[in-house]
């Protein structure tokens, strides 16, 4: 992210290569990503690059790609 705007989470999970926005929704849902520490149920929370996200303990963001697109539970 170059500018520090809010998106949506699934889309910022998709960016940093976790997998397609749908899957990401599957993973904010099943409660397995947390934002600045507090678990994130519900879609079409806002985020920006400033914030701390985690997805099955893993710090996530959007400059670190390099995981060839695998879902976190997978690397």
């Amino acid at each position: 992210m170059t500018e520090q705007h809010p998106v949506r989470l699934q889309k910022y999970l998709a960016d940093c290569g976790l997998g397609s926005r749908r899957f990401c929704e599957q993973l904010i849902t099943a409660g397995r990503v947390t934002v600045d520490g507090k678990t994130v149920t519900e879609l079409g929370t806002k985020v920006d690059a400033a914030q701390i996200i985690v997805c099955n303990g893993k710090r996530r963001s959007e400059e670190h790609t390099s995981e060839l697109q695998s879902p976190c539970n997978l690397v």
